[in-house]
C-alpha cells in the first residue's frame, strides 16, 4: 500500500468527526453532533487497530524523509487515540466515567461564531443544525455514561451553568446580521436548553465515584 493511499484513509477517519471537521476548517459535516454511541466507539476502535495495521505493513525505510516524519506523527496520533477509548477507570472506559458534553455542544459553536471566515448566514444555519440535534445527543450520551467521577461531575455542572448566555450571544449576534429565520434559531435554542436541563438532573441524580486512580500499569 502507497503512503498517499494510507493518508487517503486516514483523511476520511479524522473528517467522520463533525468536530474535528470544525477544527481543522473541513467543509464537511458541519451542522453535525458526533455519535456519542457505545457502537460507534466500537467502530472507532476498529478504524484505529486498522489504519496501524497499515502503518506496520508499510517498509518504513523506503519512505522520503518528509514521509517518515508525518508515519511517527500518524503512530502518535492514533495511539493518543487509542488511549483515550481504552484507558479504563475501575473496569469502564475512562470516556464513561468522564461527563463532558457540554465541551462536544458548544466549543464548535464558538468556533462557528468567533473563528470561521465564512459568511456569518451559512454559520448560523449550522449552528442551528447542530443545536436541533442536541436534545438526541443527550440521550444518547447520557446512557453510555456510568457511575461519573465526582470531580469531573462538578467541572461538567460548572460549564453547563454558561450555556444559556452563550446561546442567547448567538442569537443577538443573528439579529445584528440580520438573519431572517430568528424563530427558527430560537426554537432551536429552547429545544437544546430544555435538552441541557435534562442532561443537568441526570448529573445531580446520578451514582458517583470518587476514585479517579487509574493504576501504573495503565499509566
Amino acid at each position: 500500500m502507497s503512503f498517499r493511499a494510507f493518508e487517503d484513509t486516514f483523511y476520511e477517519f479524522i473528517t467522520g468527526n463533525p468536530n474535528t471537521c470544525i477544527y481543522l476548517g473541513v467543509q464537511k459535516n458541519l451542522g453535525e453532533l458526533p455519535d456519542s454511541g457505545k457502537n460507534k466507539r466500537i467502530s472507532t476502535q476498529g478504524k484505529i487497530k486498522l489504519l496501524n495495521k497499515m502503518l506496520d505493513q508499510m517498509d518504513y525505510d523506503q519512505l522520503h524523509f518528509e514521509e517518515k516524519i508525518d508515519f511517527k506523527l500518524y503512530k502518535l496520533y492514533l495511539e493518543q487515540e487509542r488511549l483515550n477509548l481504552e484507558l479504563e477507570i475501575d473496569n469502564y472506559p475512562q470516556i464513561m466515567r468522564m461527563p463532558k458534553a457540554t465541551t462536544v455542544i458548544s466549543d464548535p459553536l464558538f468556533m462557528l461564531f468567533a473563528n470561521d471566515e465564512r459568511d456569518p448566514k451559512l454559520r448560523i444555519v449550522n449552528i442551528i443544525s447542530r443545536l436541533e440535534k442536541v436534545d438526541s445527543f443527550i440521550t444518547s450520551y447520557c446512557r453510555n455514561i456510568n457511575e461519573p467521577v465526582k470531580r469531573w461531575v462538578q467541572m461538567e455542572l460548572d460549564a453547563l451553568s454558561g450555556l444559556p448566555d452563550f446561546f442567547q450571544t448567538l442569537i443577538n449576534w443573528a439579529k445584528e446580521i440580520d438573519f431572517k429565520n430568528i424563530a427558527r434559531f430560537e426554537k432551536a435554542v429552547q429545544t437544546a436548553n430544555i435538552a441541557l436541563n435534562r442532561y443537568r438532573s441526570f448529573l445531580l441524580n446520578c451514582s458517583c465515584s470518587s476514585s479517579i486512580f487509574i493504576g501504573e500499569e495503565q499509566m
